[in-house]
């Protein structure tokens, strides 16, 4: 077996994957739109959950904007790109650990620093401010009205962490009101791309002007796998599945898409999608020489924090038994859950298992509008399954 290429299992740097000959899936014609279509007074925000590729798109457009299309040669937008290029802020908040209020301003004001130095506005030896307007007005001052493009990745990650919890809630989005001001009218920004995992009618809640990218049938699936781009980009990779777990390349894709394939952002048609994060792990035992075989197993699940969720469900046993009593069906007519939270501190459970990237529209056949949510697939119901059978451990 000649040596498969390297899947991007732990980094979402584009150009390290690039230079590693990793497996990518080329999405760039859908980022060249995504950027092409940009108004200046109306950020994009687009909703994924966990292991769809977010933080690499941020990479994408980083490296883009930062540096021209040198590293994106062989993709569709390395001819299509001719803008000048700009100091890029790009502003990482997806950790994982939810923080204490306490922590939280000192955390993003760090944040905040370290995106301003990688975009070569501010020095590394610049002394962060106590206090937080001090802050925004030195880094307004270093911009110096310098055209700059701000990319945002998972801005609600601990907003999801704490939701219920009435005072962080009520802190946190008085703080996310304060920043977003900010952005939007001291700084002189060229672009403002926004990602998280909150819908975009709830994030419009904090963020205003919003251009809502989450829908978008054109751009549905520009994070994600497509079954095509399984069978195209992942040939290699099902054909030694196949031998190695002596059936049909057929049947491999057919145990795959039974186990992974449902997530669908597609309000207008039917556009289900995998998580890069799933086919990646089943993959990886294929690069190695040997005869392990790939295993199916709520990889994307396993791999996030589940700490909001088990907070909300712990000792409620009705939620537990709603949970349990839809897991493989729709929640009907929660056209509440499609649009926005009811209450950042008052939420239904449907609304909840939406919001934090748990359950998934349900895809149409004649263009409805999906009022229904529903658990994407086998592999989330596996691992919500397990999560609750094991919350009181």
């Amino acid at each position: 077996m000649p040596k498969l290429a390297p899947l991007p299992l732990k980094s979402s740097e584009w150009t390290e994957l690039r230079q590693a000959g990793a497996v990518l899936v080329d999405k760039t014609a859908g980022i060249y739109k995504l950027v092409s279509d940009y108004t200046p007074d109306f950020p994009r925000y687009i909703a994924r959950p966990h292991g769809m590729g977010k933080t690499m798109l941020c990479s994408q457009l980083e490296e883009l904007f930062a540096h021209g299309t040198g590293a994106f040669a062989g993709t569709a937008i390395h001819d299509l790109w001719t803008e000048s290029t700009s100091p890029v802020v790009r502003l990482e908040l997806g950790s994982p650990k939810r923080l204490p209020k306490a922590q939280y301003q000192s955390w993003f004001k760090e944040r905040l620093t370290e995106a301003f130095v990688r975009a070569s506005l501010i020095d590394c030896n610049f002394v962060i401010p106590e206090d937080l307007d001090e802050l925004y007005d030195a880094l307004a001052e270093a911009a110096d009205q310098r055209e700059i493009v701000v990319i945002i990745d998972d801005w609600d990650a601990q907003i999801l962490h704490h939701l219920n919890d009435g005072k962080a809630s009520s802190f946190l989005e008085h703080f996310w009101t304060i920043f977003w001001d900010w952005l939007q009218c001291e700084l002189n920004s060229k672009y403002i791309f926004v990602t998280g995992t909150m819908s975009g009618a709830s994030a419009q809640e904090l963020l205003y002007d919003l251009n809502l990218t989450s829908y978008d049938s054109d751009l549905a699936d520009l994070l994600g796998i497509t079954p095509l781009e399984l069978e195209t980009c992942y040939a290699p990779y099902l054909s030694e599945a196949a031998t190695r777990l002596g059936v049909s390349e057929r049947s491999v894709i057919d145990q795959i898409e039974s186990y992974y394939l449902g997530y669908n952002f597609d309000t207008d048609e039917q556009s289900k999608l995998y998580t890069p994060l799933d086919l990646n792990h089943f993959f990886a035992p294929l690069t190695k020489r040997g005869k392990t075989a790939p295993v199916l197993s709520p990889y994307c699940f396993d791999t996030r924090n589940h700490y909001g969720l088990k907070r909300m469900l712990k000792g409620c046993t009705k939620e537990y038994h709603q949970v349990l009593r839809h897991i493989g069906k729709d929640f009907p007519d929660q056209e509440y859950a499609i649009h926005t939270l009811a209450s950042f501190t008052q939420l239904e459970l449907p609304a909840y298992l939406y919001e934090t990237g748990y359950f998934t529209l349900k895809s149409t056949d004649e263009g409805e509008m999906p009022y229904c949510v529903r658990c994407p697939n086998s592999a989330v119901r596996e691992g919500l399954t397990n999560l609750l059978r094991h919350l009181d451990d």
